[in-house]
This record gives C-alpha cells, structure tokens and sequence, in this order.
C-alpha cells in the first residue's frame, strides 16, 4: 500500500485555513484587551470564543499526531481529512 498522499492544493488550504485562524486570534484578544467585561457580555462575542478556541486546539492536535506518527501509520489518516476550519 502506497503512503498518503495529499492533493497538491492541501497546502494551500492549510496555508489558509490558518492565516484565517490567526485573524480570528488576533480579534478575540484585541475585543478582549480593549472591553474585558463588555466582550463577555455578548453571547455573539462567547460564541466567537468558544468555536475559535476549540478550532486553535484541533489545530494544535493536528499539528502533534502529524509530528509524532509515521507515514505508514493508517490509524489517523481519517482524521486529516476532517473539515473544521472555520473559515470553509
């Protein structure tokens, strides 16, 4: 069996996939550093937080199983493959 191989645009999804995680980061800390108590106080804003937070933590999933496993290892493929970038 042939390793996996992404598709040659997976690359650039990531590539923006991220750059837009990073953009909603850097939202949630500027709304947080400029109205602490107000930024809680909207349901939209919990949200935000919430779906963004859980969004970084699969990423850093992500990025930790790929580091550690190998390439023959099938157990997490299906896992890479799994949409939840909040951008798509």
């Amino acid at each position: 069996m042939a390793p996996y191989r992404p598709p040659p645009y997976a690359a650039d999804e990531r590539v923006v996939c991220c750059a837009v995680l990073v953009i909603f980061v850097l939202e949630i800390v500027l709304k947080l550093t400029e109205h602490f108590w107000a930024f809680w106080a909207s349901n939209w804003n919990i949200a935000d937080f919430i779906v963004t937070f859980v969004c970084v933590v699969l990423e850093f999933m992500r990025f930790s199983i790929r580091v550690i496993m190998d390439n023959n290892n099938t157990t997490w493929k299906g896992l890479f493959n799994v949409k939840y970038c909040p951008a798509v």
